[in-house]
């Protein structure tokens, strides 16, 4: 019955965000490149008519869930247990334009702006919440499994698991862009050397694109079930509540005050831990996949 249950919350729970500011993210990312590979790129840019590398900061939003592993039964749960999402793909194609474009000067400009596609897809499967539809099991409310009738009971969990997820989805991100602009936060350190936040940053050295988003969306599923028990932990049980629902604007939370209120220095560090983590692989794929366009 807990399985089936799972399998109508996940057919109806799909990732609805990307991280927050991406524009800031991507900037900070590109701005942590090797020196020489950053004028480079700036330099082709501006050549180009462009105000320099930031002009790879642009909107897009995906996500990708692997598919059910048995030797991990529980973190990779989903349904179907097929993979879902096309955003890997969505890497190799659009990289693959963009780099055939940014070889002209005629299509510079186009180019750019597809590897800014690419870069947000890649970007997203760094994200914990886009590469596991449910990150703990202690975010799916079973006691609507009690509502009477029976077909109601389904129907109830559902939408109250979506809800739920979504909630603690929307505090992660809009947590850490709030935490971003703290001077003694670590977290735009883990943009800028993400190899000594991470042990897997270092793997993100050669490849397809392809194999790069499939690599970073494996890596992120990994961290899924310590952030989903560090935002609950952090953002507390209330989001759990059957009236909260912040994507509707019923409820809010002050990030100003779980940012430093000192009773919840022990819940911060576990998050920003894991989210430190996820944003060094995320900036490790992104500059590789950088670097990976401009090659000759």
């Amino acid at each position: 019955m807990m399985v089936l249950a799972l399998a109508i919350v996940l057919l109806i729970n799909p990732s609805a965000f990307a991280w927050n500011n991406h524009h800031g993210i991507t900037l900070r990312i590109i701005r942590a490149m090797p020196k020489t590979s950053f004028e480079r790129l700036d330099r082709l840019a501006r050549q180009a008519g462009f105000p320099g590398a930031s002009a790879l900061a642009g909107p897009a939003v995906d996500e990708y869930f692997a598919g059910w592993q048995i030797q991990s039964p529980l973190v990779t749960f989903q349904f179907p247990p097929r993979a879902l999402g096309q955003a890997p793909l969505r890497v190799q194609k659009t990289a693959e334009l963009a780099k055939k474009l940014l070889q002209k000067p005629a299509t510079f400009g186009e180019g750019m702006k597809q590897l800014s596609w690419a870069l947000h897809y890649l970007e997203d499967l760094g994200n914990p919440y886009h590469s596991s539809q449910i990150p703990t099991l202690r975010m799916v409310p079973w006691q609507a499994l009690w509502t009477w009738p029976p077909q109601k009971a389904f129907e109830d969990l559902v939408s109250q698991s979506s809800r739920v997820i979504s909630n603690y989805h929307r505090a992660f991100e809009n947590y850490i862009e709030v935490r971003m602009n703290y001077a003694f936060t670590e977290l735009p350190d883990c943009l800028k050397h993400p190899t000594r936040h991470s042990k897997t940053a270092a793997a993100y050295t050669g490849g397809l694109p392809q194999e790069l988003a499939l690599r970073l969306n494996s890596d992120s599923r990994a961290l899924a079930p310590a952030l989903g028990r560090a935002s609950i932990n952090l953002f507390g049980e209330w989001l759990k509540l059957r009236d909260i629902d912040l994507a509707e604007g019923r409820g809010k939370i002050n990030y100003e005050d779980l940012a430093r209120r000192p009773d919840l220095n022990s819940q911060r560090m576990d998050l920003e831990k894991t989210a430190c983590i996820a944003l060094a692989n995320t900036s490790a794929a992104s500059v590789r996949l950088i670097l990976w366009a401009f090659e000759e």
